[in-house]
């Protein structure tokens, strides 16, 4: 099986977007922040989104019209 790590060095130039509660008290934070320091090291193309005050999928749910619109504008941007 593949770590995440492993896949932010593989991803080459494509893009990626991350989504993380920083309230998440299932997966740190942390785990995400390093993805994407990794996928900078490794010359990535990567945006993120840390919710403040969120948990696990709750900005998703919470931030639903946010999350949409962030979504549809990383698939617009990457799909040009």
């Amino acid at each position: 099986a593949r770590s995440p790590m492993e896949a932010a060095e593989n991803a080459g130039d494509r893009p990626v977007y991350l989504t993380h509660g920083k309230e998440d008290p299932r997966v740190s934070i942390v785990h995400s922040e390093n993805f994407e320091e990794r996928m900078i090291l490794e010359g990535g193309d990567v945006s993120t989104w840390y919710v403040n005050d969120r948990g696990h999928v709750d900005a998703i749910w919470g931030d639903s019209g946010e999350y949409k619109n962030k979504l549809v504008s990383f698939f617009k941007s990457s799909l040009d």
